[in-house]
């Protein structure tokens, strides 16, 4: 996939993959030695951004979530709605 062209056609083609099934992420700070293990990074680069591309291995079930009402707060932490 051509990451340098036209970014509506980027996020096209991704939407397209992930609704074909495909997965994406990103690379967090967790990992980083990992992940420049697998790839054979000298130590002078240091990974900060990844997009995986991958098919579950199986059927994924909906995830459980609680009402927003419940985890969203107004203002500050706390102040509920």
């Amino acid at each position: 996939m051509n990451l340098t062209g036209n970014p509506d056609e980027v996020v096209a083609e991704f939407t397209k993959r992930v609704t074909a099934g495909t997965l994406t992420t990103g690379l967090t700070t967790f990992g980083i030695d990992r992940v420049r293990e697998v790839l054979r990074l000298p130590v002078t680069i240091v990974p900060m951004s990844a997009i995986y591309l991958g098919v579950p291995a199986k059927k994924l079930s909906a995830p459980r979530r609680r009402p927003a009402m419940s985890v969203t707060f107004r203002d500050r932490f706390g102040n509920s709605w």
